[in-house]
């Protein structure tokens, strides 16, 4: 299964996106080009197991559980103090593991976990068509590998030093386009205003993951019509994509917690997520035949990535 999921990590790194992206000045192109190579792609499990995995062995004992909390953290504050003093390693899992059905980006180092956990059903099977691959787990790498040019990512280059590497005209431009996502997103919620209380999203706050969900979704879609060269994708694998993306954020959420996730949560309500980033792509409106001028396909769309 890790070597089928780095085929496709690997698809997505090599993705043309950046190179049909018309409002950058070719150099500031060229370096995002160079960020995204640059990227490294933590798959499954580490490749040499962290000391953490040993650290407590023969140390722990049965029946005191307050006595082990205080060994673990004794242990783990020991070691911390030790890696003060080592060259810091660039693919250290920290303190993530293999079973964590998540997947992470971190800013700082320029590299993408993508844990064990996540790389099963429903995410990924190797017994699933490409296309709902790619249309799911595809989707989540590809918006974690877009928070590398997000609205905080796309002022680190390709080290993770902060610096003035796009020119100014380029900086400009992003930050036009990211506000399109911020004035789209700020909309969503008003239309159920009993449901939110009168709330709605806040799109400055969400901004940074509706970017990455933005550009995850361009960066899957495009790996995944390279990954069968020979011909086009049928309408139907397109659909299958587009529908496996959007099982991606299936939920049922209580009133009170929808509500506070308003505030507290930097993501944008499932469902805004993908209402959002389907109706700015047209690819999904071509495959599902929506009517120019609909919720689905509106004649103004949000395009960053």
């Amino acid at each position: 299964c890790n070597t089928h999921c780095n085929t496709h990590c690997n698809t997505l790194q090599h993705t043309s996106a950046l190179d049909t992206t018309r409002w950058m000045d070719p150099l500031s192109q060229k370096a995002a080009k160079e960020k995204l190579d640059n990227m490294f792609f933590e798959v499954g499990y580490p490749d040499e197991w962290p000391e953490s995995v040993s650290r407590n062995e023969g140390q722990l004992v049965e029946e005191n559980y307050a006595a082990n909390v205080d060994m673990i953290g004794y242990n783990a504050v020991k070691r911390a103090r030790i890696r003060v003093f080592e060259t810091p390693a660039r693919n250290r899992w920290g303190e993530s593991y293999p079973i964590v059905v998540n997947a992470f980006y971190s800013p700082m180092v320029n590299g993408l976990w993508v844990p064990a956990g996540i790389i099963q059903t429903p995410f990924y099977s190797e017994d699933y068509d490409q296309a709902r691959n790619y249309g799911s787990l595809g989707t989540i790498c590809g918006h974690e590998m877009t928070h590398g040019f997000d609205d905080t990512g796309h002022l680190l280059d390709k080290n993770g030093d902060e610096k003035d590497w796009w020119d100014s005209s380029t900086f400009d431009e992003f930050d036009q386009r990211a506000g399109c996502l911020t004035d789209q997103y700020d909309l969503y919620g008003n239309e159920v205003p009993d449901w939110y209380q009168g709330g709605h999203v806040d799109g400055q706050n969400t901004l940074g993951e509706n970017i990455a969900d933005e550009g995850g979704m361009r960066f899957a879609f495009e790996a995944f019509q390279r990954s069968h060269p020979k011909e086009r994708r049928s309408m139907a694998e397109h659909r299958l994509f587009f529908t496996a993306f959007a099982q991606n954020w299936c939920e049922n959420d209580r009133q009170d917690i929808a509500i506070d996730s308003l505030e507290s949560d930097e993501h944008s309500p499932a469902k805004y997520r993908v209402l959002g980033v389907l109706s700015n792509f047209k690819p999904f409106s071509q495959a599902f035949n929506c009517p120019v001028g609909t919720g689905m396909n509106p004649k103004k769309k949000c395009e960053l990535w």
